[in-house]
């Protein structure tokens, strides 16, 4: 490129607004050109990148947007906000919804809701007559089952909203806390 004016700019090439860029301070004369450059290469103000106005790219937000990608984003972000918002309603709903899980002996009955707090625990008279051990052990039993039951049940909620909104494999699969 051919920089033949005193600020560093080929006047020539640039538009009567851009060739104004001489009378700023050094620092926003390499800013504006460098934008400028790039502009001119096709890169765009967020560089070389599909869909955010730049290069061999279709152009982003409709034909003369001087924010190139800037519609992608805000597309990307209105749909974060209803994800954000409908794993907000699923949360609430798995708060009030109880899952009743009972041991393999059918002495205990544990419920727990969708986000794993227990809710009650319910042990047989026969149980409680077989002591302490026996006790521990199928109330252990139990927990952990309706513990593993819910934490499915709210990866599966979640999963199915992921997949709503084309998330990533792996953010539908591992995207709630383990």
């Amino acid at each position: 490129m051919a920089f033949v004016s005193a600020c560093g700019i080929n006047a020539a090439a640039l538009s009567a607004r851009q060739s104004t860029l001489c009378s700023k301070p050094a620092a926003v004369r390499r800013a504006s050109a460098t934008l400028v450059m790039q502009d001119k290469k096709g890169g765009g103000l967020f560089g070389n990148f599909p869909g955010m106005g730049g290069g061999d790219s279709k152009p982003a937000g409709g034909g003369g947007n001087p924010f190139g990608g800037m519609g992608n984003i805000m597309e990307a972000m209105k749909t974060a906000k209803l994800f954000t918002e409908e794993t907000k309603v699923m949360q609430d709903e798995l708060k009030n919804r109880e899952l009743e899980v009972t041991s393999k002996d059918g002495m205990v009955k544990m419920v727990i809701t969708g986000q794993q707090v227990p809710v009650r625990c319910d042990i047989s008279d026969e149980l409680l007559q077989k002591g302490a051990d026996a006790v521990s052990a199928s109330v252990t039993e139990a927990m952990l089952e309706a513990y593993a039951q819910s934490k499915a049940l709210m990866q599966k909620e979640f999963q199915q909203i992921a997949q709503k909104y084309n998330l990533p494999a792996g953010m539908a699969e591992g995207g709630m806390p383990q």
